[in-house]
């Protein structure tokens, strides 16, 4: 009587449990065999079939469909100009640049560089804006300035007079091509030296304002500055995105990022991410499997 019931025990708790353990099993093999094993196998020269893994075998193929998907789907123009034109994204771009802007010229680059650098800057700048000067000055046309003017004011001061009798215009032009050549040979030889004190004392005064005060003096206030500053950054955010984005493949980045990994390293990140959904289906397994025990007693 006693074993009679065990055995009838048995027969009612053996095909669930073996239809868990199945299930269990099969979908244990299942997940890993969407990475194991992870190279081909051989056997007589003959490849095995289901060598490699899936995502071994696939890896190109996953490698390019994430790629497409991220580029196509996940990260947009669209998505990364909305995120950056938030109000609080305007609004600390624009606070973080106003003050920079109320901060000495001179104090924010020596905050931004070495003091090595900040003199090399500076004697750069001196440099070009003097370059700059000498040049305009010295392809000025002095030669029709000097003639027109100069003949007219030496005969207005001479007309009438006992001189105008003796000075010619030749002798006139003669003196003021002297006065010419004089001219053109000291700016050549001179005019640096001379202009770049000047210059530099100039360029001091302006290193040591700051951009809002020299941005005041142009006549722009407070809220003019802002309202530049919000505008340039929203053309910078719609534009720069755009040009960086057709700069920057992001299919071919994440494409490359995964092939460029190895099938270990792609196995963690799957696992980092999907334990836990792989793992449910391990167990779904062996509850369909003990499911289907139970039926298989009562059908």
């Amino acid at each position: 009587m006693w074993a009679e019931r065990v055995f009838i025990m048995i027969k009612y708790i053996a095909g669930p449990l073996i239809g868990m353990v199945i299930g269990y099993c099969t979908n244990y093999i299942a997940v890993k065999m969407l990475f194991l094993p992870r190279e081909e196998k051989y056997l007589f020269g003959h490849k095995l079939p289901l060598t490699p893994g899936a995502i071994p075998k696939g890896k190109n193929r996953l490698a390019k469909a994430a790629g497409t998907v991220v580029s196509e789907a996940l990260i947009t123009e669209n998505d990364i100009s909305e995120k950056l034109l938030t109000k609080e994204m305007e609004d600390g771009l624009v606070d973080s640049v106003m003050e920079v802007v109320k901060t000495p010229i001179e104090k924010t680059l020596a905050s931004a560089t070495s003091e090595e650098q900040a003199t090399v800057f500076r004697i750069g700048i001196d440099n070009m804006v003097t370059g700059k000067v000498v040049d305009a000055i010295s392809n000025y046309d002095y030669e029709t300035l000097i003639k027109t003017q100069g003949m007219r004011a030496i005969k207005e001061k001479i007309g009438g007079s006992m001189i105008s009798m003796f000075v010619s215009d030749d002798m006139i032009n003669g003196i003021l091509d002297s006065v010419v050549m004089w001219l053109r040979a000291y700016i050549n030889d001179g005019a640096t030296a001379a202009i770049r004190p000047l210059v530099s004392n100039a360029l001091s005064d302006i290193f040591e304002s700051s951009p809002e005060s020299l941005a005041e003096a142009a006549g722009y206030d407070d809220d003019a500055i802002r309202d530049f500053v919000r505008e340039l950054y929203r053309k910078a955010a719609t534009q720069g995105v755009r040009k960086a984005l057709e700069r920057i493949d992001i299919a071919s980045v994440v494409e490359e990022k995964i092939n460029a990994m190895s099938v270990e390293e792609l196995e963690k990140l799957v696992l980092d991410v999907m334990k836990s959904e792989l793992n449910m289906i391990v167990n779904l397994g062996a509850l369909i499997g003990f499911v289907l025990g139970l039926l298989n007693i009562f059908i």
